[in-house]
């Protein structure tokens, strides 16, 4: 059976504010700065398991340079302020968020005779997937 994955049926909050604008393409990634697990195999053969702690990710948001968005994300950028996240697929039902949250790298600025994009990168200290 054919399922169909619209981007507008996805929706992302950054510090209470509804984010749009995007460019195309993949638009927002998340992914986790560690993996769940580690493991080592010793001289013998006898593996040890770990569970990470670290509950780290890391959100990239590329928005279009006229996006109404980017006022917020540098005023986001310039807070030291943490902030929370929030990202819904109703597509899938994939949910994830995070309370602390906030921007490491100020996007790089280019100008030309196509539209750029402004791509912030995020971090949550403390992302939960529902």
């Amino acid at each position: 059976m054919a399922k169909t994955f619209n981007f507008k049926n996805t929706s992302l909050v950054l510090g209470g504010a509804y984010i749009t604008g995007y460019m195309d393409g993949e638009p927002i990634s998340i992914e986790k700065n560690e993996d769940k697990r580690a493991y080592h195999v010793g001289a013998d053969g006898e593996v040890t398991v770990t569970k990470s702690a670290d509950n780290t990710a890391t959100l990239t948001v590329n928005v279009k340079q006229d996006s109404a968005s980017v006022p917020h994300l540098q005023s986001l950028l310039k807070s030291d302020d943490l902030f929370p996240f929030q990202f819904i697929d109703n597509n899938t039902g994939f949910r994830c968020s995070g309370n602390e949250c906030y921007v490491v790298r100020e996007p790089n600025r280019t100008f030309g005779t196509e539209t750029q994009g402004y791509e912030y990168q995020i971090l949550i200290t403390d992302y939960t997937e529902a």
